[in-house]
């Protein structure tokens, strides 16, 4: 899994953390990325991401860009860059300052009260104990493991309706 380490909110974390969500949060794939707020490090899923960032429209935005735009520099990008780069800040700050689930993703009433940031973590622990990165590389190795697989995926997606585990690839 990859991770990211955002220690401030500075133009140049905040380019970097853009190009890695762009680039790996979009893509489906499952990494653990982490938010240094002060003290505070917590592990992401992907997905949460994701939805996240469809929510506030920073997808909506990413969808208009090729991968030729994001090699390109700042200067050349214009207000695409500047309204996608303002969007990455506030999603960093919905994390900072403990926004509520519901607030981003009111489907999720049963998760009222907590935080982005302890959704994040819950979803991480469930991963964990679910241990549905063992039971993907089981599955692949022997095709009579794939129903246990399965299984931890129905569980997983029953917990967190919307979401998926995708594992990270190599």
């Amino acid at each position: 899994m990859g991770v990211i380490s955002v220690a401030n909110s500075s133009t140049d974390a905040t380019n970097q953390l853009l190009k890695n969500l762009m680039t790996k949060a979009t893509d489906g794939k499952q990494f653990a990325a982490t938010w240094n707020f002060g003290d505070a490090k917590d592990p992401l899923p992907a997905p949460l991401i994701r939805r996240v960032l469809k929510h506030t429209g920073v997808l909506e935005s990413e969808a208009q860009l090729t991968a030729a735009w994001l090699t390109a520099t700042q200067a050349e990008q214009g207000a695409l860059w500047q309204k996608l780069q303002q969007a990455t800040a506030e999603f960093c700050q919905l994390f900072a300052a403990g926004a509520d689930v519901t607030a981003e993703l009111p489907s999720y009433r049963r998760f009222e009260g907590m935080t982005l940031r302890e959704l994040a973590w819950q979803m991480s622990i469930d991963i964990e104990d679910l241990e549905l990165p063992e039971a993907r590389a089981a599955a692949l190795a022997d095709p009579d493991k794939v129903g246990l697989y399965a299984e931890a995926q129905r569980q997983f997606t029953t917990q967190y309706p919307g979401f998926r585990f995708e594992p990270a690839t190599k």
